[in-house]
């Protein structure tokens, strides 16, 4: 295809429009991860205002899933996930969070 993947392409788009930050809020949840940048590990906390079915994936700069984090019904309150990232390469990373029937993206650095 002359004009490249677009998927990609797309995906770059709405990573670029989306709010990018390490701690952010909306109508929905609250959100921080910490340390960034991280070595091996980092936390995550998802504070859930309104339960719902929710998605948490780390995505790379093309949009493509490299960890899938969680993906189940999260009730009220504070959520806390501890991802391993030994395995993931150097690099800017996306948290993408689905809930809600909005999508978030935060910046994560990974440096080994």
């Amino acid at each position: 295809d002359e004009f490249g993947d677009t998927t990609a392409i797309k995906t770059a788009i709405n990573n670029f429009f989306n709010p990018i930050g390490i701690e952010n809020e909306n109508n929905f949840y609250t959100f921080s991860a910490y340390p960034n940048p991280t070595t091996n590990v980092f936390n995550l906390e998802l504070n859930i205002k309104i339960p719902a079915q929710t998605q948490i994936e780390m995505v790379d700069m093309s949009g493509k899933v490299v960890k899938n984090i969680s993906n189940s019904y999260l009730s009220a309150g504070l959520q806390k996930f501890k991802v391993e990232t030994a395995e993931v390469p150097d690099g800017i990373y996306f948290i993408r969070i689905m809930s809600g029937g909005k999508i978030s993206n935060y910046k994560i650095s990974i440096k080994h």
